[in-house]
C-alpha cells in the first residue's frame, strides 16, 4: 500500500483540519466569550488526526478501487483505469490534474464506462467499514491524551462511535459518492466539501462534555496526584479514598440529562449512614444556604432534598457522597476541600455536609463545590447514581442543592 501513502496529501489534510478547528473554536468563542477558552491541545489533536487519518483513508480508497473498479475499460493486469498524463498523479491521487481534463467537460457529464454496481458497493463499504475505521482514528487521536490511561480510549470508542457514525451519515455519503464515482479525478471545487466535513468533526469535538474527560495531573502544591477538569479552572481534591471511578456524565455539569460516556475521577468519599425520611411537599422549591462556624472556620453546606422518597426510604439506608470538584474564584491559594461529616436533619428536612476550607481566612463559602450521590447496588463495587448535589443551588439546581433521580435504579457506575 505504499502507492497510497502521500506526504503531500497528509500535509494538505493537516492544514485543512487545523484551519477548520481554529474556525470552529473562534466561532464558539465569539458566541460564548465568557464561557469558552482556546484549546491548543485540540488543535494539535486535529493536526495528528489529519496527518494520520488521511493516509488511512487513502489506503481504504485504494483497496475499494482495487476490489470494485469504477471504470470498465481496463487493460490486462491494470488495477485502476488508465489516464493520460504523468502516472505519478495516479499514485499520489492529486486533485490538480486540470491540464488533462477535457475543457468541454461539464460537471454533470457522466462517463458511459462507469460500473454503477461497483460505485454502489464502494459507497456502502465506505460508509460502514471505512467510516467505522475513520471514526475510531478520530476518537483515538482526540481522546488519547485526555483520558487518565490509554486503555480507557476503548470506553470512549464504545460510547461515541455509533453516534458519530450516525451523525456522519448526514454529510459524508455525498462526499464519498462524488469521490468514488471519479476516483481518477480529484476536483478542487469539491475541496469545500472536505472543509465542511472538517468543520463538522471539529464541532463534534467541541460538543464533548467539558467536565467529562478528566486529565491526570500532578499537584506540586499538595505533593500528590489528582486531576484537572477539562474546561474548568478547578482541581479535584487530591486526598481521596477512591482512586478511579467510572460513571455516566450529565450535560456540562452534574445537573441535566444523562450523556453518553464515562468519567475518570479522583474524589473524597463520604458514607451517609443515617436513613433518609420522607420529605414534606412544602419543601419543594426551597434553596440551600451556608452556615459558617466562626470558631473553627467550618463551612456547612445545607442541601435541601427535592424528592418525595415515598416507599424508597427502606432501600436508602446509606449513601455515598462523591466530591467531584471544588473551586474558589480570585484566590491565590486553592483551598483543599475535605468532606469530614454527613448528617440528616429531620426537623428542617435538609441534608448537611460539613467541609473545612484550608488555606483561606476570609470566612466565605466555597465558590463551586459539586458531586454525585451513590447508593450500593447488588454487584460488587457497583453503585446506583442516585442524584447529584451542588453548593451553588441557585445557579445549578432548580429546587435545591441536592437533587435525586426518579429513575436512579437504571443509572449505575462501577468503581475500578
Amino acid at each position: 500500500m505504499r502507492r497510497a501513502l502521500s506526504l503531500r496529501l497528509a500535509l494538505q489534510a493537516l492544514a485543512m483540519k487545523v484551519s477548520a478547528n481554529l474556525v470552529v473554536q473562534l466561532i464558539t468563542h465569539w458566541k460564548k466569550p465568557g464561557e469558552s477558552t482556546f484549546d491548543l491541545q485540540q488543535v494539535v489533536e486535529f493536526a495528528i488526526y489529519g496527518f494520520v487519518g488521511s493516509q488511512i483513508g487513502n489506503i481504504i480508497q485504494f483497496i475499494l478501487e482495487d476490489w470494485f473498479p469504477t471504470g470498465s475499460a481496463q487493460g490486462g493486469g491494470d488495477v485502476l483505469p488508465k489516464i493520460q498524463g504523468d502516472p505519478r498523479q495516479l499514485e499520489e491521487k492529486k486533485d490538480d490534474d486540470t491540464a488533462n481534463r477535457d475543457p468541454k467537460r461539464r460537471w454533470y457529464s457522466i462517463s458511459p464506462d462507469i460500473i454503477w454496481r461497483n460505485v454502489l458497493a464502494k459507497l456502502v463499504l465506505d460508509q460502514t467499514f471505512g467510516l467505522c475505521i475513520s471514526a475510531c482514528v478520530f476518537l483515538i487521536c482526540t481522546n488519547i491524551a485526555r483520558v487518565p490511561h490509554p486503555y480507557l480510549v476503548h470506553v470512549v470508542i464504545r460510547e461515541r462511535l455509533m453516534p458519530l457514525i450516525k451523525a456522519g451519515w448526514h454529510i459524508w455519503p455525498l462526499v464519498a459518492f462524488r469521490s468514488l464515482k471519479n476516483t481518477e479525478r480529484r476536483d478542487r471545487k469539491y475541496s469545500g466539501l472536505a472543509v465542511l466535513v472538517d468543520s463538522f468533526e471539529s464541532g463534534c469535538a467541541q460538543k464533548r462534555p467539558s467536565w467529562s474527560w478528566a486529565r491526570q495531573g500532578s499537584y506540586t502544591e499538595h505533593g500528590c496526584p489528582g486531576f484537572y477538569l477539562t474546561g474548568y479552572a478547578t482541581k479535584i481534591t487530591p486526598r481521596c479514598d477512591i482512586s478511579y471511578a467510572q460513571c455516566v456524565p450529565v450535560s456540562l455539569n452534574p445537573f441535566g440529562s444523562v450523556r453518553g460516556g464515562y468519567i475518570a475521577l479522583s474524589a473524597k468519599v463520604l458514607r451517609w449512614k443515617t436513613p433518609l425520611t420522607r420529605i414534606p411537599h412544602n419543601t419543594h422549591g426551597a434553596t440551600g444556604s451556608y452556615i459558617c462556624d466562626e470558631d473553627d472556620n467550618r463551612r456547612i453546606i445545607r442541601l435541601v432534598l427535592d424528592w418525595d422518597l415515598e416507599d424508597e426510604r427502606d432501600h436508602l439506608q446509606h449513601l455515598l457522597l462523591l466530591l467531584l470538584s471544588s473551586r474558589a474564584i480570585d484566590r491565590v491559594r486553592h483551598p483543599r476541600f475535605d468532606v469530614i461529616t454527613g448528617h440528616f436533619e429531620v426537623a428542617d428536612s435538609s441534608g448537611g455536609v460539613s467541609s473545612v476550607d484550608h488555606g483561606n481566612d476570609d470566612k466565605s463559602p466555597l465558590e463551586d463545590a459539586f458531586g454525585i450521590i451513590l447508593h450500593p447496588a447488588k454487584d460488587e463495587n457497583t453503585y446506583y447514581r442516585v442524584g447529584s448535589w451542588n453548593s451553588q443551588v441557585i445557579g445549578h439546581a432548580s429546587h435545591g442543592g441536592l437533587n435525586l433521580c426518579q429513575d436512579w435504579e437504571t443509572r449505575t457506575i462501577t468503581l475500578v
